[in-house]
């Protein structure tokens, strides 16, 4: 590009009247045109005047410097990337399941297959390792999920024996063979019992069926059948009176109850009733309350005078009253009452003491009443045993009867030697061990002796004088219930009720063994890690060619058309400039003058 040449007129105008400057101007104008040859004629019109233009001057043309071929400017490479989906998707992958991607600088190549080619390449490797980093992961998945099963199992079978589950297999297999022993020597034990308690079944079976055949009662085997129609043979026939043999000793309306020592009369607690009649109020309807009794000393002994019997005063002591190990301990009671047929009842009960029931368990956890403080309001705890002592003052009394032993209680007899024992159904005789079996409880305690009863006649009346220790086989019995004397106690020979002995056939199931399996090996976490590059291809750089550059021109000279003029017009024109300059000179003289 050409930068136009630029041109300054300078010079300096006094100041003058307008005449004179006008025409100094209009001179110097035509001066300047002349000097710089700008004036030219285009056309001369033979009709007209010619007139002359001046042109601008041509711009000459800028030089630029030429470059040094020797020292060129460094242009970067051009590179052209290669786009790489299933690398890219590859990298990704490989980072979402837990490889360790480092991402290299770039690498160029010559063509876009070469690139191609390498980035597949790295596609391939890094697919490679994904595969191998999911096989390792899917190992230790199913090894893990094995495991889990493993040890779902193990600690399904241990609970189901009662055992401990710790997740540790030495552990936990330790606990089982230590099971498994105990087990073996347990089945080896109960097989053996199985045995002999078969044998035994099998003899009770031949005792019920001599006994109902004896009545002309039709033995099936089947003891749930055989009890239905020996208990109506019973209901139909026993306790005829035969005959009578005036024994005397039952209570009256006139018996009453007098503490000797070791205790004073009391308010029953609130809780009497449910602990000696059941919450549901379904047992030994015949109690009554009037005449409870605390024991001084919680352990100690107590003794009450029974008065105004038809057989003379009775004396009782209570004595060693236990709780059951895991109840609370505070008092002991003991409750008496004459029932309606003559029997001398009693209820041993203690309290667990005072506080909110927890439903059982712990040395004052047993379930009962809340308690506000007052002995009334106490929890009523578990008994265990209770030893009872019967003294008469009368030395004519052949008949002593112990009635209402109930479901699994002992009765423990000492000093009834040379009597003739009789028990009830439900109650089997092992020397002077008497223990009522699982039947419902008896409702006996006013003298009746029942299927939960026992009796000893002697041949002649005398003084009696005996202990026993009534006991309860359970650990959560509210109470110890019994009678003495009553009506049974007036010998009546009476059409005896038949009973027969009940029996289960038994079974034997071994106890099962424990297995539990090993876990299984859970393979390592591999640390995989991956390098990766992107591609590109290069571009070699095309480098121009120089330019020549341009040389600058000259301006074009103006001309006038070839008229043959142009002498005449330059002479005119001079002239006229002279002229001019002559008549301004003179108007500034007389100006002067």
């Amino acid at each position: 590009m050409f930068k136009s040449n630029e041109y300054k007129a300078y010079g300096s105008i006094r100041k003058m009247k307008v005449g004179g400057a006008c025409g100094v101007i209009l001179a110097l104008s035509m001066m300047v045109m002349i000097a710089n040859g700008n004036v030219s004629a285009d056309e001369v019109k033979p009709t007209t005047p010619a007139i002359t233009e001046v042109s601008k001057p041509a711009e000459s043309p800028k030089t630029e410097a030429k470059a040094d071929s020797k020292v060129e400017a460094k242009k970067e490479e051009t590179v052209k990337p290669v786009e790489s989906p299933n690398l890219d998707s590859a990298v990704e992958k490989a980072k979402s399941v837990g490889i360790k991607v480092t991402e290299k600088e770039k690498v160029g190549y010559d063509t876009e297959a070469e690139a191609k080619a390498d980035e597949d390449k790295q596609v391939k490797e890094i697919d490679e390792k994904i595969a191998e980093k999911e096989q390792n992961i899917k190992e230790i998945q199913e090894a893990e999920k094995t495991n889990s099963k493993i040890n779902a199992d193990n600690k399904s079978a241990m609970e189901k024996a009662g055992l401990k589950h710790t997740g540790d297999y030495p552990k936990d297999k330790k606990t089982v063979d230590g099971y498994n022993a105990q087990a073996k020597k347990e089945n080896a034990a109960n097989e053996a019992k199985f045995k002999k308690d078969k044998l035994e079944a099998e003899k009770i079976k031949a005792k019920d069926k001599a006994i109902m055949e004896a009545k002309g009662l039709k033995f099936t085997g089947n003891y749930a059948q055989d009890q239905k129609t020996v208990d109506a043979w019973n209901k139909a026939n026993a306790g005829k009176v035969i005959k009578s043999i005036q024994t005397g000793l039952t209570a009256t309306a006139n018996t009453t109850f007098e503490v000797i020592s070791g205790g004073s009369k009391a308010v029953a607690p609130d809780y009497t009733a449910n602990v000696i009649q059941g919450y549901a109020r379904n047992t030994n309807l015949d109690a009554s309350f009037d005449n409870v009794f605390l024991l001084d000393d919680k352990s100690g002994t107590i003794k009450i005078k029974v008065k105004n019997t038809t057989n003379g005063d009775v004396t009782l002591t209570f004595s060693n009253i236990t709780p059951s190990a895991e109840s609370g301990f505070i008092r002991s009671y003991v409750a008496l009452w004459a029932g309606e047929d003559g029997g001398i009842g009693y209820g041993v009960f203690i309290s667990a003491g005072a506080g909110e029931a927890n439903g059982g368990g712990g040395v004052d956890g047993q379930s009962g009443g809340g308690a506000s403080g007052a002995y009334r309001n106490d929890r009523q705890g578990w008994v265990k045993m209770v030893t009872v002592g019967v003294l008469t003052d009368s030395d004519n009394v052949s008949e002593v009867t112990v009635n209402d032993v109930d479901s699994n209680q002992v009765i423990d007899v000492s000093s009834l030697d040379g009597a003739k024992v009789t028990t009830g159904a439900n109650i089997s005789q092992n020397g002077n061990s008497f223990t009522a079996n699982d039947s419902a409880q008896s409702q006996s305690t006013a003298g009746v002796l029942d299927s939960n009863g026992i009796g000893w006649s002697f041949e002649k009346g005398q003084k009696i004088n005996f202990t026993f220790i009534h006991s309860n086989t359970s650990d959560t019995s509210y109470s110890i219930v019994g009678g003495v004397f009553g009506r049974a106690s007036q010998k009546e020979v009476k059409e005896k009720p038949i009973s027969i002995e009940k029996y289960n056939d038994p079974k034997y199931t071994p106890k099962p063994y424990v297995t539990i399996k090993p876990y299984v090996p859970v393979p390592e976490e591999k640390q995989v890690e991956v390098e990766y590059h992107k591609a590109y291809v290069k571009e070699v750089p095309v480098t121009p060619e120089s330019p020549e550059p341009q040389k600058p021109q000259e301006p074009n000279k103006p001309s006038l058309p070839e008229t043959g003029t142009a002498s005449s017009m330059l002479g005119y024109v001079g002239t006229g400039i002279l002229s001019i300059l002559g008549l301004v000179g003179v108007k500034r003289k007389k100006e002067a003058e």
